[in-house]
């Protein structure tokens, strides 16, 4: 039984499996062939940007960052806030501290609307978010600090000092491997990514 049967109504709720990682490690990757396969995946990223977009939440962001972070057309400048908050943690934690429960609140009402017994979460924020009673259990998508920086780098066209600060803002993929419940290493492609999930999923229809 999920651990959000425990907070939430007399409906049964999935099992909430939480993917997470650091910035470039793989986990859209993951959560991209976990869809494929028909898994239900919910992008929390997704439903970040879609909040956000959205009053009240955008002019609070406003007010608090600037008008700067709002484009032309009314929507947020993404680039614009990133360049603001990861130059400065202060900032970064205002964000978060502003974002955070209003996201939580909406993956907790998609996750009860959910009607498969098996629900994927991907969330790069999971445990600096501290929000773990949403999950069951969490699977790391894990790679080395180096070729985390060279895919970064390569994938935003980051200088080597932009990519740091932004590996940097997040927890140690190390300290997040000694929590998770299980570790999927993408350090050695895409095939033997595949593998390790694979694996993973028997292990978990064995348990389930």
């Amino acid at each position: 039984m999920s651990a959000l049967s425990k907070i939430g109504g007399s409906k049964l709720m999935p099992y909430v499996i939480g993917i997470t990682g650091g910035i470039a490690s793989g986990k859209s990757t993951v959560a991209a062939y976990l869809r494929q396969l028909g898994y239900h995946v919910i992008d929390s990223d997704q439903v970040a940007h879609d909040l956000m977009n959205q009053a009240p939440l955008l002019e609070t962001l406003s007010h608090t960052f600037g008008d700067r972070i709002v484009d032309d057309r009314g929507q947020l400048d993404r680039r614009q806030l990133a360049s603001i908050v990861f130059s400065d943690p202060n900032s970064l934690e205002t964000l978060n501290q502003l974002t955070h429960p209003h996201i939580f609140e909406r993956l907790q009402a998609m996750l009860a609307e959910v009607q498969a017994e098996l629900c994927f979460l991907e969330v790069p924020l999971l445990y600096e978010s501290g929000r773990l009673e949403l999950y069951d259990e969490v699977w790391l998508v894990w790679l080395d600090e180096a070729s985390q920086l060279e895919r970064l780098m390569k994938r935003n066209g980051y200088s080597y000092q932009e990519a740091k600060s932004r590996i940097d803002s997040q927890w140690p993929l190390e300290k997040k491997r000694q929590l998770a419940d299980r570790v999927i290493n993408n350090q050695n492609g895409y095939l033997e990514m595949k593998n390790q999930v694979n694996q993973a999923l028997q292990g978990l229809i064995n348990k389930l």
